[in-house]
C-alpha cells in the first residue's frame, strides 16, 4: 500500500475514524481471546481454526472488491514467504506465548514494532536514522524491560516476573512482524489490492498450519469438547482479529497517511489492559503504564521527522 499524502486526510469522514478505532479495539482484545482459547486447546489447533474461519470472510472481501484471482508466478514466491513469516509464524508465536504471557503485557510489547521497523530499515534498506531515533530505540528497550519486569500481576500478593517464555515469544513475534513489514516493502508492488494480498497470505498460512498439525502431533479431536467460551474466543480470533480488523485497518490506510494512522495503535495497550482486567482478572501496576508510556515516547522519537 502506498503512503497517502497529507491531503488524503481531508477526505476522511467521521465513520472512517470509527472504522480505524474498531480495528484497534479488536486487536487489543485478541490477546485475551488467545489466552482463553489456549486454555483448552493446543496453540497450533487454535491457530488452524482461526485461519480457517478467516478465509471465507477474506474471500468475500476480495470478491466484493473484485481483486480475487490466482497469484502470478512472480507473486507466488513472495506470498508464500510472507504468509509463513508474517502470518503463520507471527500468530503461531503469539498463540504459544499466551500460555504463560499476560494479555496486557503482550499489548504493550507488540507496539514496539515501529521501532524495530526503523532499526531494520536502517540496516537493510539503508534508511537514515538520526540520533533522536537512536535515543527512541533505547527508550523503547527500557520501557519493554520495565513492562516485562513489573507489568501485570495475577493476584493481590503476587509480583511480576521477568522474561517468562511467553513474554520473550511476544517480543520475538514483534521483531518478526517488523522483519515481515520490511520484507514487504521490497517485494510488494503498490498496485496490488490489499484484499488480494490478505486472502492469499491467510490461505497459505492455513495450509502451513494444516501440514504442521500431524508433524507436532496435535490432537484436533479436542474441538468436540470445546466449551461455549472457547468457541466464542476462536470465532472472534478468526472472523474478528484475522479478517475484520485487517480490513478495517487497511481501509484506514486508504483515507489517512500512514504517519497519522499509526498513532491510533498507541491506544491498543490501554484498551488491552482494560480488557485483560475485565475478562481475565489480570491486575496491573503503575509500572505497566510507566513502562508503556516510555515505549510510546520512544517509538514517537524513532518516527519523528
Amino acid at each position: 500500500m502506498p503512503e497517502k499524502n497529507e491531503s488524503s486526510a481531508n477526505t476522511a469522514r467521521p465513520r472512517d475514524y470509527i472504522i480505524i478505532l474498531a480495528a484497534i479495539a479488536i486487536w487489543s482484545a485478541s490477546f485475551a481471546g488467545m489466552k482463553v482459547a489456549v486454555e483448552q486447546a493446543h496453540p497450533l489447533v487454535v491457530l488452524w481454526l482461526r485461519l480457517g474461519i478467516s478465509i471465507p470472510f477474506l474471500f468475500a472481501g476480495s470478491y466484493l472488491q473484485r481483486s480475487f484471482r490466482l497469484p502470478t508466478r512472480q507473486e507466488l514466491l513472495p506470498l508464500l514467504i510472507m504468509s509463513f513469516q508474517g502470518i503463520f509464524l507471527v500468530l503461531g508465536l503469539q498463540n504459544f506465548a499466551m500460555k504463560t504471557a499476560s494479555a496486557a503485557t503482550a499489548n504493550w510489547i507488540i507496539i514496539c514494532s515501529p521501532a524495530f521497523v526503523a532499526l531494520l530499515g536502517r540496516l537493510f534498506l539503508k534508511e537514515k536514522m538520526s540520533l533522536t531515533s537512536l535515543a527512541g530505540l533505547i527508550l523503547s528497550a527500557i520501557g519493554v524491560m520495565v513492562v516485562l519486569r513489573l507489568g501485570t500481576v495475577s493476584g493481590p500478593n503476587e509480583t511480576g516476573s521477568f522474561g517468562t517464555v511467553g513474554d520473550l515469544l511476544i517480543l520475538f513475534s514483534s521483531l518478526n512482524w517488523s522483519i515481515f513489514l520490511v520484507f514487504s516493502r521490497k517485494v510488494l508492488r503498490e498496485d496490488l489490492r490489499y484484499s488480494f494480498v490478505l486472502f492469499w497470505e491467510m490461505f497459505f498460512s492455513f495450509i502451513y498450519a494444516t501440514l504442521s498439525l500431524p508433524l507436532i502431533g496435535s490432537d484436533i479431536s479436542v474441538i468436540c469438547s470445546f466449551t461455549h467460551r472457547t468457541w466464542t474466543a476462536v470465532a472472534f480470533l478468526g472472523a474478528g482479529a484475522s479478517a475484520a480488523a485487517y480490513f478495517c485497518w487497511f481501509h484506514g490506510l486508504s483515507v489517512l497517511p500512514v504517519s497519522r494512522i499509526v498513532a491510533f495503535q498507541f491506544l491498543q495497550p490501554f484498551a488491552g489492559a482494560m480488557i485483560a482486567f475485565l475478562l481475565l482478572g489480570e491486575r496491573f501496576t503503575l509500572w505497566l503504564f510507566a513502562g508503556g508510556i516510555t515505549i510510546i515516547y520512544g517509538v514517537y522519537l524513532v518516527n519523528k521527522k
